[in-house]
């Protein structure tokens, strides 16, 4: 994807927010690129803590140049559920610090997230039987 094309994708979810739209529902990516976006912002965190209540603004240009080649838009889709429902405590059978289980990136890199509208108790079920097949 050329810079202009991620320009105008960005744009285009821009717009949809800022509008009250619903966010699109993601393509499927790589598991290992979800970990790796998940474990950046994770570090970014631990360098810059935000303040208590507060949250810290990551350009998704760095994201961009730490995922050369994946689908950063549809990773960063998918990363934004799983870092709510860790702040709500979701994913506590799976968290390890600020880490998580791998099975939680295998079944987030599919799962059918739909914007802001979070199926928690189903994308548990999924965790809890791909952990049992495993």
């Amino acid at each position: 994807m050329s810079d202009a094309d991620s320009r105008t994708d960005w744009n285009t979810l821009r717009e949809v927010v800022k509008a009250g739209g619903p966010l699109p529902a993601p393509e499927p990516v790589d598991p290992a690129d979800l970990r790796r976006c998940w474990e950046f912002t994770q570090e970014i965190q631990a360098q810059r803590p935000p303040a208590a209540g507060g949250a810290i603004g990551i350009d998704i240009r760095c994201i961009e140049a730490e995922l050369p080649g994946a689908n950063v838009q549809a990773v960063w889709l998918r990363v934004a559920p799983l870092q709510i429902m860790q702040m709500q405590g979701t994913l506590k059978e799976w968290e390890h610090g600020t880490g998580l289980d791998e099975v939680v990136f295998q079944v987030a890199a599919t799962f059918p997230f739909r914007g802001h509208r979070i199926h928690t108790e189903s994308f548990r079920e999924r965790l809890r039987a791909a952990g049992s097949a495993a």
